[in-house]
């Protein structure tokens, strides 16, 4: 819709701008919680920018190993072409996580409220950075008849006139639910065990992830066992997180 916006003579990808957003909003909103959870503010903001850079890399990593690998063979330079887009979330989630319980290690820091500290900034990140694919036309959806389709125009990645599912906006909208629960949860429900508020983010957003990929029609990598990356993942963490709950509820955890 708005790949490129302007700003004078500048011109910003629209993807990296909103993005770059997010992540400076949700500083504030991290340091408010680093205070409720009674962690130290400086180190909360550490393994923050741990957190970011890792979820950058990670993203990246996944988009050029699995999706373009062929590509950035010919073209390994532009593996550094970040505001050019190609990220992939899940590898981002991946990257985030291992980079912030790298940092802390040493710590002997509860992990699990570490995760939930972080579980409604991800939510919220994850809704409103699809809200930057629409905007980019990318992570599109297949040819439709319905009557809320999206027409995208000439000068994005998605196909121009061509009524489209908003692909971008179910994962929206499903996230911001998400994050309405983990809100309530956190405020009304005081049972809540250590670690629950992830892994409930966690299954929850895997289990959109599934149903959202049916879809998707943008190209996303080879196809193994007819599920795509990121089908094949989040089928393995919302496994893994009812996991993880039900050893939680059991207090085994």
């Amino acid at each position: 819709m708005y790949p490129v916006i302007s700003v004078g003579s500048i011109q910003l990808p629209s993807y990296l701008l909103i993005i770059s957003l997010i992540y400076s909003t949700h500083v504030f909103w991290l340091t408010g919680r680093a205070a409720k959870f009674t962690f130290n503010r400086n180190r909360v903001l550490d393994v923050g920018m741990a957190v970011m850079v890792g979820g950058f890399i990670g993203a990246r990593l996944l988009h050029v190993i699995w999706e373009e690998p062929a590509y950035y063979w010919e073209n390994p330079k532009e593996i550094f072409y970040f505001w050019q887009g190609g990220y992939v979330f899940f590898g981002g989630l991946i990257g985030a996580i291992v980079s912030g319980l790298f940092l802390l290690r040493k710590d002997k820091a509860d992990w699990f409220r570490w995760l939930d500290l972080f579980a409604p900034l991800v939510a919220s990140g994850y809704a409103l950075g699809r809200l930057s694919c629409l905007a980019a036309g990318c992570c599109y959806g297949k040819k439709t008849d319905v009557p809320w389709c999206i027409v995208f125009p000439q000068g994005v990645e998605a196909p121009r006139g061509i009524c489209l599912h908003p692909s971008q906006v179910y994962s929206s909208l499903w996230e911001a639910a998400i994050l309405g629960l983990l809100v309530y949860l956190e405020k009304k429900n005081r049972t809540l065990r250590v670690g629950q508020l992830f892994f409930i983010w966690l299954a929850l957003h895997a289990l959109g992830r599934i149903w959202q990929e049916f879809f998707r029609a943008d190209f996303r990598g080879p196809v193994f066992m007819g599920l795509t990356i990121s089908t094949a993942i989040g089928v393995c963490l919302f496994l893994f997180a009812l996991y993880i709950l039900r050893l939680l509820n059991k207090g085994k955890v």
